[in-house]
């Protein structure tokens, strides 16, 4: 296999300053009353005589700057809902100051006889992203998963987790999952949402993030920062067509130099999900030829393992050293499927039938071995980090369809069977180096390069009486490799921030179906540059401009040619010729008073990957599966607000106004490019109320509505969604009960239609969005700290998506 010249993998950057700055900088640390960090609380800068200079707010390690400072006298202001307001008495600067930690102590309030603690806010917004905080609320007793969907400006649409419209790239702790579909769903639903701190919501990564996937979704979950031990055990119950269960456990232990992490959960769930489908033939006039209409329903059930640990070292007092692993182990994951579909001419009078019924048994196991280092320089502004991580995926399944055929009276005129085993074996290595450091005081640099390399095998067996076209044993190999560098640049100056990035990627892939003697082999390099601009004249006005070039890669099982039968004449099929896609993105945000976001951008992909669906009236066969469409593209106005508008009453809403379409070539309709489009709009409310005087009972109400969304070449009807969940703290706070309504109006689930030139056929899929949760959590130990819980780092498994018919 040919390899890339080294010099491909390197980025120069050329920025000049015309002098470096004189001006001083004052910092400092925020903590809470037990001497935990304090992010998001807001820090003002004064003058002598109280006139506000700047604002900013804390990191994530409580930490605030103020930067560019000249010689005098200031004053510093710490506030935040719910807490004392801190007023320092007059600083006088004439060098680089950073102040002793500034505690901030909770104030209770009376109104109206009810003492309500305040919490902090639901949402905090960032240039770069969105942090919807859930730790210690009634959603943190739901799975990761469902946490998701409650989350501003994410969107979940037949399993896939979108962010403004497009196809989101999950990170846990800033580390990516490279998984999707069923694989990413199955393992967030596994994950306690009891571990989640926040999530993240990054619509402009940095140079830093592999170039695929131009959104980002990164789950925080919680640190333990002091010595001492504790545990937790959860429970949830959840109530729907069947029963569902979930089990787990977790432990913390830190010492001096080491701290220790494991949890395990066993989610234990029976699943129904119906589907009314139809499809009108067409004769080659434009008159209907055969209306068929089909009757789908499976039950599911499965038994999903999740290990998970971390070990983190101090080698010395700047060498740290983490070990982390993930287990998720679904064994006997069963299928029972029935479909009944009625064959009737355009008068509706019945032509014929048939029946389906379908068997599936699936052993999944998913295994993520992560370490990392990190080196501190002794100049304290600088740091180099080395990652390494192997993933071994491995999928058994095997399906029986049988299909019996009946005459227009009912009379069975013939039967038929078609099984099939499948297997797949993947492994992934990647290795990443980066640093971190300052080119001047005020000049940050970022660098680094990466390697990962990726082996997939799979194989079919075909079997039975059906051998219909593309019925063929086959072997599928697919081997990638990419090479990666970046760096990019930050500064802050006055009231502007410049951030200029890039990244370059050269790629190798052989991708072979040896019995079908298809071979795709690519290799390319790529540059991803991205840029921001921010303007923040005062503390009510913030501005932001940026602009990003991102990639999508196919999925392995995209680019397989194997066919997985729905029945005999409804399929999935692999695309072996299918090739990257380009996306471009720019944004310009504005923040007002730190309450008000605003986001125009504009969105353009050439070549996008879409799952897109076509019947062929000749031979009444409905066949799906991946392709390059000609453009996806969108345009849109997002809009959030987020408020405490009582101390009892936090409130926040996420409004996107869209129009968003695809381009495609229409390839049972003459080969023509076709287009579908549509005006969007998606509106997200959330709602936390404190109902108790100590603050121990509290509420969620959550609203969700979509209009007509494109997906490949179906639109969606509209959908609304609204859930209702109680958390009652008992035994001081140990404890805690939750109840959760989701989804009580069943509107979630809503008709899909792909309707154009002589294409029409839709369905109504009803899984059980409707359910009742109920869940107790009891902490001990330590229970007071924060947890240190991180999940690993399951890299370079996206594209290890499994692609069943289901």
């Amino acid at each position: 296999m040919k390899r890339c010249h080294p010099a491909f993998l390197l980025i120069a950057f050329c920025l000049s300053f015309a002098a470096s700055s004189q001006d001083l900088e004052l910092s400092g640390i925020v903590t809470d009353g037990v001497g935990n960090p304090f992010p998001y609380a807001n820090v003002i800068l004064k003058d002598a005589e109280s006139t506000i200079l700047s604002g900013t707010i804390t990191e994530e390690d409580g930490r605030y700057f103020f930067k560019d400072l000249a010689e005098g006298d200031y004053q510093v202001s710490v506030s935040f809902v719910g807490f004392i307001t801190y007023e320092s008495g007059v600083i006088t600067l004439s060098r680089k100051r950073t102040l002793p930690n500034i505690i901030l102590e909770e104030d209770t309030q009376r109104l109206d006889e009810v003492v309500v603690t305040a919490k902090r806010p639901t949402i905090t917004k960032q240039a770069d992203r969105l942090t919807f905080n859930v730790e210690n609320t009634s959603l943190s007793q739901n799975n990761t998963f469902d946490i998701l969907k409650y989350t501003p400006s994410v969107l979940v649409v037949e399993g896939e987790i979108k962010i403004r419209n497009q196809d989101a790239t999950v990170y846990i702790n800033d580390k990516r999952v490279y998984l999707t579909g069923d694989e990413l769903r199955e393992l967030l639903e596994s994950y306690d949402g009891q571990n989640v701190k926040a999530i993240e919501v990054i619509t402009n990564p940095g140079a830093r993030y592999d170039a695929e996937g131009g959104l980002v979704l990164n789950i925080k979950t919680s640190k333990n920062i002091i010595i001492g031990y504790k545990g937790s055990v959860n429970t949830r119950y959840t109530q729907g067509t069947y029963a569902k269960y979930a089990l787990s456990t977790s432990h913390y232990y830190k010492t001096k130099n080491a701290n220790l992490f494991a949890s395990y959960t066993f989610s234990p769930r029976k699943e129904n999900k119906t589907i009314d489908s139809d499809i009108r033939f067409f004769n080659p006039d434009g008159s209907t030829n055969q209306l068929w209409d089909s009757d789908f329903r499976r039950v599911t059930r499965s038994g999903a393992h999740n290990l998970n640990t971390i070990f983190d070292f101090d080698l010395s007092p700047r060498q740290t050293l983490s070990l982390t692993s993930n287990i998720l182990y679904s064994p006997n994951r069963t299928f029972d499927n029935t479909n009944r579909t009625n064959i009737s001419d355009t008068n509706g009078n019945a032509l014929s039938s048939f029946k389906n019924l379908s068997d599936v048994s699936q052993d999944k196991t998913n295994i993520t071995l992560n370490a990392d280092y990190n080196l501190a320089l002794r100049d304290d502004k600088s740091a180099f980090a080395f990652t390494m991580n192997y993933i071994y995926y491995d999928e058994d399944q095997a399906q029986d369809l049988n299909t019996s055929y009946f005459d227009a009276g009912g009379a069975l005129d013939r039967t038929s069977t078609l099984n099939f085993i499948t297997d797949q074996r993947s492994s992934i290595l990647t290795g990443q180096l980066d640093f971190t450091g300052l080119l001047q005081e005020d000049v940050s640099v970022e660098m680094g390069a990466k390697i990962s390399t990726i082996n997939s095998s799979s194989t079919v067996d075909y079997s039975g009486s059906f051998t219909g076209p593309g019925v063929i044993d086959d072997d599928f190999d697919y081997d990638e490799t990419i090479y990666a560098a970046y760096g990019s640049l930050s500064k802050d100056f006055n009231k502007w921030s410049l951030v200029l990035g890039s990244r370059a990627e050269y790629t190798e892939v052989v991708a072979n179906s040896i019995a079908l003697d298809q071979r795709n082999d690519q290799s390319y390099m790529e540059i991803f540059p991205n840029a921001s601009l921010g303007y923040y004249p005062n503390e009510n006005h913030g501005f932001d401009i940026s602009y990003k070039r991102s990639i999508a890669r196919p999925r392995y099982q995209s680019l397989n040619p194997f066919r997985y039968y729905l029945n005999e004449v409804s399929f999935n099929s692999g695309n072996p010729n299918l090739t990257r896609a380009i996306k471009n993105t720019f944004n310009l945000d504005y923040t007002l008073k730190g309450e008000y976001f605003f986001s125009l951008y504009y969105e353009t992909s050439k070549n996008a990957l879409e799952s897109l669906a076509f019947q062929n009236n000749t031979t009444f066969i409905l066949e799906g599966g991946q392709f390059n469409i000609l453009e996806q593209f969108q345009y849109s106005l997002d809009f959030v607000y987020a408020a405490s508008v009582k101390p009892w009453w936090y409130f926040s809403s996420y409004t996107s106004a869209a129009y968003l379409g695809n381009r495609f070539i229409a390839r049972e309709s003459g080969g023509v490019t076709q287009e579908i489009a549509e005006p969007v709009l998606f509106v997200q409310l959330f709602n936390r109320f404190t109902l108790s005087k100590d603050g121990t009972l509290t509420s969620d109400f959550t609203g969700q509505y979509l209009s007509k969304y494109v997906t490949g070449s179906y639109v969606f009807d509209n959908q609304l969604t609204l859930g209702l969940s109680f958390r009652k703290s008992i035994w001081n706070k140990q404890g805690a009960i939750t109840l959760a309504f989701n989804d009580f109006t069943n509107g979630t689930n809503v008709r899909l239609r792909s309707r154009y030139r002589n294409q029409d056929n839709g369905f109504f899929a009803m899984p059980e969005s409707r359910t009742v949760t109920l869940g107790f959590n009891y902490k001990f130990g330590n229970f007071k700290l924060s947890d240190n819980e991180r999940d690993l780092d399951l890299k370079e498994q996206e594209r290890l998506e499994s692609k069943t018919a289901f």
